[in-house]
């Protein structure tokens, strides 16, 4: 068939059935249009977000992936990319009269196609500080048009789906704020990533942890500095314990010279000479100076939503510890900046407070801690150091079980100890 008779047999359709819908080019009169979206024909808008989400979907797995899982624990059939747009349903508790949780009911949340803002927490066990998280929220939110807040909760096992859900009916929090319950714990990085694959087309993204609490006036500073500086791939501000004080949530990244001199303790031994070596970079005033860092803490980690879709999100083989430190690697390799910034606002960290000297890490977290602190050195420089790093520990390590058997005996806690990290190098705890 020609050109022109094709052009003609087009025109024919159009003027006989309608305009074409945007999204999927059928007539925009047709039954399968009609009855997408309760019935409401896509704007071009409307298409042109989801199109272009489609083909993110189809070209980058892993965001395919979370989809699935997600929609597995939602009860909806995946099979389709199509049902990504309708709207998915999920259990919330559903409030009598007097405003107390009743039995549990189905209802509609429908996933964001591209907020300017899409707020990320995520839930292990902690609903009364999500809820106090989202309390601290509510100012902030109308300052943002367009913004979200999506609740990851981390399979936690407890009544936190109830709680937490209960208290954003309660508040009338829908319009922004949602819950995505999860069968399992997927660690912080997972959660995040989940969270996120709810509106990967996000203008911008905050990782928040569920222990903090936003002061008034500080997300549309971050968000500002953050819009107008193309360079940025992501800021962080104050960050605050409890009582107050900064909290140190910039470091230098763990090169391996200078992990070397750390185990050796030479920034503590001979500061003058080995103080570059200190990864807690603690030269420097964290409530006023402004700077670019090496590594930000996910406490409060502003992030680009174009840098995201460009190198994603978190690293999940990271479960807990060490996923902010890779992240903010590879923001660098991408040739980003990652930007300190205490005068844009402030928060404060509940759970971010130095420990007790009286406070020893579970054997579980003992073991995470070391895993990932060699996953880093992988991921970052490499298998070499990766294994000088390890071997370099268990010879210490090693030494110092021996040396304090030697001196205190096999009874004394320092030596029992480091018979307990010792254990954690080789993974037998």
């Amino acid at each position: 068939m020609g050109q022109p008779e094709q052009m003609e047999k087009t025109s024919n359709a159009v003027a006989e059935n309608g305009p074409n819908c945007h999204f999927c080019s059928t007539p925009t009169n047709a039954k399968h249009c009609s009855e997408r979206r309760l019935g409401k024909l896509l704007t071009r808008e409307e298409a042109t977000i989801r199109l272009v989400a489609s083909r993110f979907y189809s070209t980058y797995p892993p965001i395919s992936r979370y989809i699935t899982e997600t929609y597995t624990v939602l009860g909806r059939s995946p099979n389709q990319l199509s049902t990504f747009f309708e709207e998915p349903m999920i259990t919330t508790p559903q409030l009598t009269d007097n405003g107390s949780s009743a039995d549990a009911k189905t209802a509609p949340i429908p996933f964001w196609d591209a907020p300017s803002l899409l707020i990320i927490i995520v839930n292990f066990r902690t609903p009364d500080l999500v809820i106090q998280c989202l309390q601290s929220l509510v100012p902030e939110i109308p300052t943002i048009p367009g913004a979200k807040v999506v609740i990851v909760e981390n399979g936690s096992g407890d009544d936190s789906v109830e709680r937490i859900g209960h208290a954003i009916a309660k508040a009338g929090w829908e319009s922004w704020a949602r819950l995505l319950p999860q069968e399992k714990n997927h660690g912080f990085a997972g959660g995040n990533n989940r969270g996120w694959a709810v509106a990967p087309l996000a203008e911008h993204v905050l990782l928040l942890n569920s222990d903090t609490i936003v002061h008034p006036g500080c997300l549309a500073p971050c968000l500002k500095t953050l819009s107008e500086n193309e360079t940025m791939g992501a800021m962080c501000c104050l960050v605050k314990n409890a009582d107050g004080s900064p909290q140190n949530v910039t470091r230098t990244f763990p090169t391996p010279l200078r992990q070397f001199c750390r185990a050796l303790g030479l920034p503590w031994s001979y500061p003058r000479l080995f103080g570059w070596a200190d990864t807690d970079d603690l030269t420097w005033d964290r409530e006023t100076v402004c700077r670019e860092v090496d590594w930000l803490g996910g406490a409060f980690l502003l992030i680009r939503g174009d840098l995201v879709r460009q190198i994603g999100l978190l690293d999940e083989d990271f479960f807990f510890y060490g996923e902010d430190l890779e992240f903010s690697h590879r923001i660098w390799k991408a040739g980003y900046s990652r930007y300190y910034q205490p005068t844009a606002g402030s928060i404060t960290h509940l759970g971010g407070g130095s420990s007790s000297p009286d406070d020893r890490p579970s054997n579980e977290k003992l073991n995470r801690q070391y895993r990932a602190r060699y996953l880093i050195q992988r991921k970052c420089y490499g298998a070499a150091a990766e294994l000088f790093l390890r071997s370099l520990d268990r010879v210490l390590w090693s030494s110092k079980v021996a040396l304090r058997k030697w001196r205190h005996g096999s009874q004394d806690p320092t030596y029992l100890e480091a018979q307990r990290i010792s254990a954690a190098l080789r993974g037998s705890l």
